[in-house]
């Protein structure tokens, strides 16, 4: 798209950013640096002029590494499918929709610079709306129907587009690192020596240890080797930005980063944040535990009348969010050593014995509205 003279501005910083854009029609009297995110650089600009109303745009910046990991290689021709995801989808979704994602309004490709929607200086991700409480079970209810509302539409529009599936063939780093995130580690979880997993040790048996190790190496390889479907990628609360009117009540829901979309698995995906909220029940149980049971039934009951669940669907839902359980939760702070254990154990659990699941187990678990909906074979 556009590129702008950056006259080699440093543009993970503030001034950068600044004078990058002070002879455009972006211009800024402050750009001020966004916490949050871990690849990118992110800044709000304040617009020297307002286009159409809108006082405030927010500038990504890439480079081909991880922000918060530089040691961490991450092509940064991924800004190119980010962008290419958001046009397509904006193309079909309502203008008025409740779950959306940003309008880009310049990506300049010669300096990685994405300009887009601003979601409000008191917006705040999906994930800390439920831990702060504010979530009650009437907005629960709303959005979760309308977030799977979104994602089963967009799954199923994946499926008539195989243009667009191709296109984003091109995007194989995507499924190296998401296949390495929750699979690429899940054994190595337990040999790491985790500060949550110790004192007790959480070990695996070695006959757990063989069969995680062959589940694994089928899910890598399917991960990678799947086509014909279309995943956002990183889909959980922490990348659902919700954008409130001025009396507190949610206006609209945004869904950023979308720089791992891809050819992908469905049930992988809803797997993914389906344990983004069975973690929220169990550690914020008394503030969202409820509220996140609840919009967890009605994502899945939603997505469900877009996309029809099979065995083999719900088979990889399940795995992915015990892996998920596994791999992410001693990893990163959610709570203290005995429930982070128990969560572990529980995610063990779920991929040994989900992972050749019939139907009568997988409806007794976590994704039991998903499961209801499986058609059986005639």
């Amino acid at each position: 798209m556009a590129t702008i003279d950056a006259h080699s501005y440093d543009l993970t910083t503030e001034a950068g950013v600044e004078g990058y854009l002070s002879n455009t029609a972006f211009a800024c009297t402050k750009a001020e640096a966004l916490s949050g995110g871990t690849a990118n650089f992110v800044f709000r600009i304040h617009l020297r002029e307002a286009r159409d109303g809108i006082e405030t745009l927010v500038l990504k910046h890439g480079q081909s590494y991880i922000k918060s990991l530089p040691s961490i290689a991450f092509d940064i021709q991924r800004q190119s499918f980010e962008v290419e995801a958001l046009r397509r989808i904006r193309e079909w979704l309502p203008s008025t929709a409740f779950v959306t994602v940003p309008t880009v309004y310049l990506f300049d490709e010669k300096e990685h610079v994405i300009i887009m929607d601003d979601c409000g200086s008191d917006c705040m991700t999906l994930k800390s709306f439920m831990q702060s409480g504010r979530c009650t079970v009437e907005i629960a209810h709303r959005i979760g129907k309308e977030v799977g509302e979104f994602i089963g539409q967009l799954h199923a529009w994946s499926q008539v587009h195989p243009e667009m599936c191709k296109f984003f063939e091109q995007n194989p780093q995507a499924k190296e690192m998401s296949s390495w995130a929750f699979y690429g580690r899940l054994v190595q979880t337990f040999d790491d020596g985790l500060e949550k997993l110790q004192d007790p040790d959480v070990r695996l048996s070695e006959e757990e240890r063989k069969a995680l190790d062959e589940i694994c190496e089928e899910s890598i390889d399917a991960m990678k080797n799947v086509t014909g479907t279309f995943v956002m990628g990183d889909f959980w609360p922490g990348n659902l930005v919700l954008s409130f009117d001025h009396v507190g009540n949610v206006m609209q829901i945004r869904v950023l980063d979308w720089e791992m979309c891809k050819p992908g698995l469905f049930g992988a995906e809803l797997g993914q944040f389906c344990a983004e909220l069975i973690l929220l029940t169990r550690f914020y149980a008394e503030i969202c535990g409820q509220t996140a049971n609840i919009l967890l039934d009605d994502l899945l009951k939603t997505y469900a009348t877009h996309i029809t669940p099979d065995l083999e669907m719900c088979r990889r839902a399940i795995v992915h969010l015990g892996a998920h359980l596994v791999t992410l939760t001693p990893r990163i702070e959610w709570g203290g050593k005995e429930m982070t254990q128990e969560v572990v154990k529980e995610g063990k659990r779920l991929v040994l014995e989900g992972y050749s699941a019939e139907k009568g187990w997988l409806v007794e678990s976590h994704i039991k509205p998903l499961v209801d909906l499986i058609t059986e074979p005639k």
